[in-house]
């Protein structure tokens, strides 16, 4: 006998209750504060960033550079740059340089949404922006820091809330549309009805968020591979919305689904000055200078710490380098790194010896050699792992890849009869310092086959493969094998050095080889590289030689390193013989980047001791050591010797060979300070730019430089403020209170002489003075003379320095500074004048004379000066008659931007308003279609305002415009239209009227207005209706968004509802299915049509939902429908939000088929909400076989669920099911049956 269910009632802890999507306005309610503050919320945990030793770092430590990639039109533009750039920049080799980045053409995150000019040539606020940057560079750093941003109030006004998505992460979610990203990734905390509340009010002000979307490299392989059309569809859609931040690796981005891109932008690493700011920041003061000086004096190391995460490496690694780094190459130091982090992977991993567990102090005792064994799996795989990436241009490894490699190297150890390597190793190996995946959230132990690994950077996989290789050197003898790769004979080996050895992407291996062999093994490597064939004639060997004798140097025997030199000596005085004819060329036009003393790893040694043997080889010396980025003492010390005594060509080639040196002795300042006096003005110019880039100056050369401001000629005073200019601008050093007065007295000299050098020196010193945020009031007199009297050039500089004092002030500004900037509002210079404006808008409270000032250039100025004018008044919350006069006024101005910015400053004063809408009523008279069009847009503005009832005769004036003769001004009437709720009949009727105009941009914005109405006749939705059969896709979605939030709809309507359907545009499918909601219930085509939906693959997901939606909302489905729907909830192609909404729709039916039942049986399995809404559908069933009520219980009582027993009145047995799982609160499931047997 079968047991019947007479009641089924669900209780608390439901995960999902969704809202009436016929309701889709935000709740008042909900404000944008509480989005932001349920948002702020959900980062909280995730805005961290964590070093390598696991120490938390403020993020305000962390330093992003952005670059420009140009587009066609700023690529040409900036040609003459890139050239420059070319030549003076050194970027790091990699396989994702982008080489259309400008890095001189780089900007501060703060001026992400500034006007610029665009790809395409507009000048305008980017809207969709890609940033481009290798792994470890600070891609999501970035999005971390715009979130930060955001919350402490930068872009609050352009933006209702910033949205940062890991693109990684949509595969683990079932997410398909942004209201279910919503649900289960940011408000998945909070109880249900709060929950969707949230959702619906960020869903419906979507079109001012700014989307972050992380990492589409990431995404991208598994949303084509895996996931199939509808996260693609999903994907697709969050990359076309209105604000879009989207970050990639270069080698993963896929172009064909990008949107039309505004700006690209690269993240090009540290600046020197970050280096400095951050080694502050994590280390003592002693270790941060002692960790910058080794920076600067390693080239290598220089471009090591441009990554993030590599001068991380470097910081946790310092205390055990050696204290003398003098001698220490870049594979000494890669030992030292290596080491310093297998230390901390031993203790991770657990390493034994004899069976015993070594504990951290043990195996921070170590010896390198102790180290090397218990470690010596783990190289040997990472070693043939980026040998064999190397070899095959691979950065990215799949775990496709890792498992490879194992099988591979466990086919070596059988031939050679060694153990396999442990099972385990791959799963280790991920979690050691050196494989990194872009996720550094992921559980290693899962979903690894979604991602790749790399190493923490190029140089570790080049290290790891050197080591490769160096092992071959040392043991030759190893049993060959019929893999090149993995075994390789001395035949073998010496082809493929002969192969490879002028190979660039070797360049680092083949150093790093040298620097890891010893004794016969290392001269054997040497042989084989001066082996045939050799580049002679190109160079490429003897730079080979050159950069693999530094890094062998401490491990040749005397004899072959004399041996070497001496060849490499003879080398040298033949290109100085080459050079000798043509040395003035090199000198002038960088040609002697191409000789071999060039070259950055030729030793220094060399030079120098070559360097007297005549005045044409010190000359060429002087030209060469220019493209050494680090010179050492003794060089440096011959460079100053040559500064005394020499002539003055050799004086200037010295300076300029120390112009890449930011750290000299300071006897060598000394004599670059007596060198501004020289009679070459090359000279001076290179003294005064190599002071200025010191990282620092004795107090005495200061003292100098500030006696020369004062004492000295014009001169001298030009090229001390050019060397304190480059100081101040670098924040290096402090400037004492004496220089900033002599600058200021330069400033204010009187002296109007005929030297060419006085307004310059004016200017630059005027520079020096910008770098700084607060000055006296003394020092802001002479400046504010400066503004008076100066010269067009000062007067520029002068107004920047005064404008910079004004926006970082805290306190109340002096009344010097205001009048200066008053009196500054008179200038003759266009620019001067318009900066004058530019600040005083940014003061909170304008003085009577400074505004009468800005009332007379509305009157008087020109266009630009006009509309500067406005935006500063429109600071102001009070404006005085005449202001408001005078603006008025500007309301009538013939050009377009004047007229708009003074409506804009009226639009702030309450009071104004009836005189803006008056004067665009005018306007809408207008003989210029484009006046008439900006007027109905500025009364939509006005229209939008919150707490002002917009007046019924300008609605008339806009139900006027709605009938010009012009499509820009109807749309632009009809737009406006869409702030107001509660239109008056008469504008019903024109704006379905408006539904037949020819434009398409009215009849979608007729739609639109007629959409947000709070209630609209019968007639009026059935023109809307009639509406979506038009042939324009955009007038179809804005009729159906309408009737898709309308309360309801009559049955009449959903024939031509079902008709659109039939239309494949998602985003017009799914709101034509929240239409056929409001209908109500519905015929047998349109539930047809709904059901059809749920089967269809190319339908995006939340599409499915709302069609399921509808379906329960229908009091009978016939057997047919429900058939349909048993299908749906099997199908693959919807995700579980889906199905759960399908077994919703099925729960409603009080009798279901037994096949139904019997697939709903086989879904409890299932561990989510799909898992509850199954069991809600079986509980709502009257009647349930035995075997079904067994299945029931079974599966409850797996999930922990609890089974107690009591008599109901009715005497029947009563089971109560209760989850305790879920998050402490129960979830209750009260069945009712009679069991007969």
């Amino acid at each position: 006998m079968e047991a019947t269910f007479s009641q089924t009632e669900v209780g608390l802890g439901q995960p999902h209750k969704h809202i009436n999507d016929n309701s889709q306005r935000p709740t008042a309610r909900i404000s944008i504060d509480n989005i932001r503050e349920a948002l702020k919320n959900h980062y909280k945990s995730e805005l961290s960033i964590r070093r390598i030793s696991g120490d938390p770092l403020d993020l305000s430590s962390c330093y992003v550079n952005l670059a420009n990639v140009e587009g066609p039109f700023q690529r040409q533009k900036n040609k003459e740059e890139l050239k420059e750039q070319a030549a003076n920049i050194y970027r790091m080799p990699s396989y994702e340089n982008i080489p259309e980045t400008n890095t001189l053409a780089t900007f501060p995150l703060e001026e992400f949404f500034n006007k610029r000019n665009l790809r395409d040539g507009r000048n305008d606020v980017p809207k969709t922006i890609l940033v481009q940057g290798r792994a470890g560079i600070g891609k999501t750093t970035l999005c971390k820091k715009l979130v930060h941003a955001y919350q402490q109030g930068l872009w609050n006004d352009r933006f209702n809330a910033v949205l940062w998505l890991p693109l990684r992460k949509l595969t683990a979610y079932s997410a398909r549309n942004l209201e279910d990203i919503l649900r289960q990734k940011y408000f998945a905390h909070y109880p249900e009805p709060e929950k969707e509340e949230l959702v619906a009010a960020l869903s419906a002000r979507r079109d001012k968020v700014l989307f972050i979307l992380d990492g589409l490299d990431e995404i991208i392989s598994n949303v084509k591979i895996e996931s199939g059309a509808p996260l693609m569809e999903f994907l697709r859609h969050l990359l076309r919305q209105q604000h879009v931040i989207i970050t990639s690796r270069p080698s993963g981005t896929d172009t064909s689904i990008l949107p039309n891109l505004d700006l690209e932008l690269e993240t090009v690493g540290f600046s020197t000055r970050n280096v400095k700011d951050y080694l502050a920041n994590v280390l003592n003061p002693e270790a941060a200078r002692a960790v910058e000086k080794f920076i600067q004096q390693t080239p290598l190391i220089q471009d090591l710490a441009n990554i993030p995460v590599q001068l991380d490496v470097i910081c946790y690694i310092w205390d055990s380098l050696p204290s003398d780094l003098s001698k220490t190459t870049m594979t000494g130091l890669y030992q030292l790194m290596i080491g310093k982090l297998w230390r901390k992977d031993g203790v991770r991993l657990r390493k034994s010896e004899a069976g015993k567990e070594l504990a951290m102090d043990q195996i921070n005792r170590l010896r390198s050699y102790q180290l090397d064994r218990i470690m010596a799996i783990e190289g040997e795989y990472l070693g043939y792992l980026a040998f064999r990436g190397i070899l095959s241009h691979q950065i990215e490894f799949e775990e496709s890849v890792l498992i490879d490699v194992m099988e591979e190297l466990d086919q070596l150890r059988q031939k050679t009869n060694q153990d396999f390597l442990p099972v385990q190793l791959i799963d280790e190996l991920m979690q050691t310092s050196f494989l990194h995946t872009a996720d550094a959230d992921l559980d290693v132990t899962k979903d690894k086959s979604r991602h790749a690994w790399h190493f923490i950077h190029l140089t570790f996989q080049e290290y790891f493969a050197a080591n490769w290789l160096a092992r071959h050197f040392q043991t030759i003898q190893l049993t060959p094998t019929s893999s090149l790769t993995l075994s390789m004979t001395a035949a073998q080996t010496a082809k493929f050095v002969q192969q490879h050895k002028y190979d660039p992407r070797y360049e680092i291996v083949w150093q790093m080889v040298a620097g890891q062999l010893k004794g016969d093994a290392l001269e054997l490597f040497f042989d084989l590289l001066q082996g045939t064939p050799r580049d002679l004639i190109g160079g490429r060997h003897q730079r080979l030689l050159a950069e693999c004798l530094k890094e062998a140097r401490p491990h040749l025997n005397g004899i072959a390193l004399k041996r070497l030199e001496a060849e490499m000596t003879q080398w040298l005085m033949f290109d100085i013989e080459m050079c000798h004819d043509d040395f003035k060329a090199h000198a002038d036009n960088d040609g002697c980047q191409r000789s071999l003393g060039s070259n950055g790893a030729f030793p220094q040694e060399i030079l120098v001791n070559v360097m007297n043997q005549s005045e044409e080889t010190r000359k060429y010396v002087l030209v060469a050591l220019r493209s050494h980025r680090y010179l050492a003492p003794p060089t440096i010390e011959a460079l100053h010797s040559c500064l005394h005594g020499g002539d003055e060509e050799t004086n200037e080639l010295a300076v300029n060979a120390l112009c890449s040196q930011s750290a000299l002795p300071e006897s060598a300042i000394k004599s670059l300070s007596s060198a501004l006096k020289e009679e070459s003005l090359v000279c001076t110019d290179s003294a005064a730019q190599l002071l200025g880039n010191q990282d620092y100056l004795p107090e005495s050369t200061i003292l100098f430089l500030t006696d020369e401001l004062l004492e000295g000629d014009w001169s001298a005073k030009f090229f001390a403020a050019q060397t304190i200019a480059t100081i101040s601008f670098r924040g290096q050093v402090s400037l004492p209170e004496s220089t900033i007065s002599a600058l200021a007295k330069i400033l204010d000299d009187d002296d109007d002489g005929d030297d060419s050098e006085i307004p310059i020196a004016k200017a630059i010193a005027a520079c020096a003075l910008k770098g700084l945020t607060t000055l006296s009031e003394e020092i802001i007199e002479k400046l504010s003379s400066s503004l008076r009297y100066g010269n067009q050039t000062t007067r520029q500089t002068v107004i920047q320095v005064l404008h910079n004092i004004v926006v970082h002030s805290q306190a109340t500004l002096p009344q010097s500074i205001i009048t200066a900037f008053v009196n500054a509002l008179g200038d003759d210079c266009d620019f001067v004048r318009n900066a004058a404006i530019e600040t005083i808008g940014v003061l909170p409270e304008l003085p009577e004379s400074a505004i009468l000032a800005l009332i007379g250039i509305l009157q008087c100025g020109n266009p630009d000066s006009q509309i500067t004018a406005a935006q500063a008044l429109s600071t102001q919350s009070i404006l005085p008659e005449d202001a408001v006069r005078a603006l008025t006024i500007g309301l009538e101005d013939k050009n377009d931007f004047v007229r708009e910015a003074s409506a804009r400053a009226l639009c702030n004063e309450s009071a104004s308003r009836k005189i803006i809408i008056e004067s665009q009523i005018a306007a809408l008279k207008s003989n210029d279609p484009h006046a008439r069009s900006s007027a109905a847009s500025m009364l939509g503005r006005i229209a939008s305002s919150p707490k002002f009832k917009f007046p019924e005769f300008a609605v008339i004036s806009l139900v006027d415009a709605l009938q010009d003769g012009c499509d820009i001004v109807r749309a632009s009437a009809a737009e406006a239209l869409c702030s107001l709720t509660s239109l008056p009949k008469f504008a019903i009727e024109t704006l379905v009227a408006a539904l037949q105009s020819e434009g398409s941009n009215v009849r979608v914005f007729a739609a639109k207005a007629l959409g947000v109405q709070l209630e609209l006749r019968e007639s009026t939705i059935s023109a809307l209706v009639t509406t979506l059969q038009d042939e324009v896709l955009d007038v179809k979605k804005s009729v159906a968004v309408a009737l898709s939030i309308q309360p309801k709809l009559p049955e009449s309507a959903a024939p031509a509802l079902v008709g659109a359907l039939e239309n494949e545009d998602g985003d017009l499918r799914n709101s034509v299915v929240k239409a056929l909601g409001a209908v109500g219930t519905l015929l047998e085509p349109a539930i047809s049509a709904l059901a059809s939906i749920l089967q269809n693959a190319t339908d995006a997901q939340w599409a499915k939902i709302s069609a399921a939606k509808v379906l329960s909302a229908q009091s009978k489905l016939r057997d047919s429908t429900i058939m349909e729907l048993t299908s749906a909830i099997q199908s693959d192609d919807n995700d579980v939000f889906v199905k759960s909404y399908v077994a919703e729709a099925l729960g409603t039916h009080t009798i279901l088929p037994e096949y139904t039942i019997h697939v709903l049986l086989g879904f409890l399995q299932e561990q989510n909400i799909f898992y509850m809404q199954v069991v809600k559908a079986l509980g709502n069933q009257p009647s349930l076989t035995k075997l079904a009520i067994q299945i029931l219980t079974c599966n409850l009582t797996d999930k922990r669920v609890q089974e107690r027993d009591f008599n109901s009145k009715a005497g029947a047995d009563r089971h109560v099911f209760y989850n305790t799982t879920n998050a402490g609160t129960p979830y209750y499931l009260y069945v009712y049956f009679k069991d007969d047997a």
